[in-house]
């Protein structure tokens, strides 16, 4: 059995009909006797309809606070995706970045990983479940806030290798719905 990580960029989880498009992988993945990680971005637009809010109501948003506004698009998706799984008859659970535990410096906005404690993931993945994980989170060591990465990528390429997970993660990266359009 073998643990498969599949990242979706924005694009990929765009609307509903994307969302079940990623679910349908995911479920097809899991029959084939694989263990299932997602790793899933806000809706495309999203973020940055987040981000003009924050500065419709401040030219300067406190960074703390706009970490928080960000970080939430991931949240929405990785909820949706994985009730969306529930209602084709499959198990999911959704990770915010702080369940995780991806543990990063305290930089706002600009974060950079120390460690992924994958445990969680782990049980979820041998009890039968699609884990489905919101990109862009962390958790700093010594603030405990909830944040954004310095690059989307990286929480995701490295939660996707596998760091924090047992043995060998097979990564396949979905960046646009082009490359679902063949399911």
């Amino acid at each position: 059995m073998a643990l498969v990580v599949k990242k979706f960029g924005g694009t990929s989880v765009g609307n509903l009909e994307r969302m079940r498009n990623v679910s349908e992988l995911a479920l097809r993945s899991q029959r084939e006797g694989n263990q299932v990680v997602l790793i899933v971005s806000a809706m495309s637009g999203e973020t940055n309809r987040l981000l003009a809010l924050a500065h419709q109501i401040s030219s300067t948003p406190d960074m703390r606070e706009l970490d928080s506004l960000a970080s939430t698009g991931e949240q929405v998706s990785a909820a949706l995706v994985a009730m969306t799984i529930h209602s084709l008859g499959g198990r999911a659970k959704s990770f915010l970045g702080h369940q995780v535990r991806i543990n990063t410096d305290a930089a706002y906005t600009k974060a950079r990983i120390h460690t992924i404690e994958g445990s969680k993931l782990i049980s979820a993945v041998q009890a039968g479940n699609i884990a489905v994980v919101a990109g862009f989170q962390r958790t700093a060591e010594c603030a405990q806030t909830l944040g954004a990465l310095a690059d989307r990528s990286r929480v995701d390429g490295n939660v996707a290798r596998g760091e924090g997970l047992a043995g060998d993660a097979h990564l396949v990266l979905y960046c646009g719905e082009p490359r679902l359009g063949v399911l």
